[in-house]
């Protein structure tokens, strides 16, 4: 079955998502930016977040450790696991039946997500981004490091900044296995307060909109709140048998 969720990331700060390469910024810390120069937020990068935050969902509910793998390392990961060897019937994790691991395929694809306002401005001066200045600290003496100054770019147009994007998977077609998975994305994607870099200096801070639909033969059918999050108590209770 065919699950599309549409995202809206408001960013309530100034974000930063790294490109790792100098581009067209003379920032130390240049930002990711598409064709037309304006930054994007790539679905790598949420990608990596949200699995963090469902892991970390999944070790909470069930109060186990081992509940999830053990990444990043592939000897650490489902199925080879150490936790995962003793369970025939469990051979991958919940995340890992969601996100994938080295051996498994991932039952998400996450699209690049975009600035809601680039079709509106078209015809305008494009918005520039902003350069950020900071200095390392060296912790033990409290000091500012001689010859350390950094700049980082961020972007930040509007007081709240939108950004627009979806996240397409392919669920079992049972209901009940559907939509644990399903309320247990969207549980991620909720619990998500930050994307990019610079937390500790108050860039990235957003909160995360999400809307699940099942698509059938190009019709798209909202997956209500109240039906994935009774499955996923269900399945909470199944995991604590």
């Amino acid at each position: 079955m065919r699950v599309e969720i549409k995202l809206r990331v408001i960013f309530k700060t100034p974000f930063c998502v790294g490109s790792g390469a100098m581009a067209d910024s003379l920032a130390h810390k240049p930002m990711l930016k598409d064709a037309h120069r304006l930054p994007i937020l790539p679905g790598s990068t949420l990608k990596g977040r949200l699995r963090h935050e469902c892991e970390r969902i999944v070790r909470s509910l069930t109060d186990d450790d081992n509940a999830v793998c053990h990444g990043p390392a592939p000897h650490g990961m489902c199925p080879l696991d150490p936790a995962r060897l003793g369970h025939q019937d469990r051979k991958a994790c919940p995340v890992c039946q969601v996100f994938g691991s080295p051996w498994l395929p991932s039952a998400l694809r996450f699209s690049d997500l975009r600035w809601t306002l680039a079709e509106e401005l078209a015809d305008e001066p494009l918005p520039v981004t902003d350069l950020r200045y900071g200095v390392s600290l060296r912790r033990a003496r409290r000091v500012a490091e001689e010859d350390r100054l950094f700049t980082t770019e961020t972007f930040a147009p509007t007081r709240e900044t939108t950004y627009v994007g979806q996240v397409v998977g392919h669920f079992p077609d049972d209901d009940s296995e559907r939509y644990w998975q399903v309320a247990l994305v969207l549980a991620g994607l909720r619990a998500i307060t930050s994307l990019g870099g610079g937390r500790s200096r108050g860039l990235g801070w957003c909160h995360i909109e999400a809307q699940a639909y099942d698509v059938l033969d190009g019709d798209r059918f909202p997956i209500e709140t109240p039906m994935v999050r009774e499955e996923l108590e269900r399945w909470l209770h199944s995991m604590s048998r």
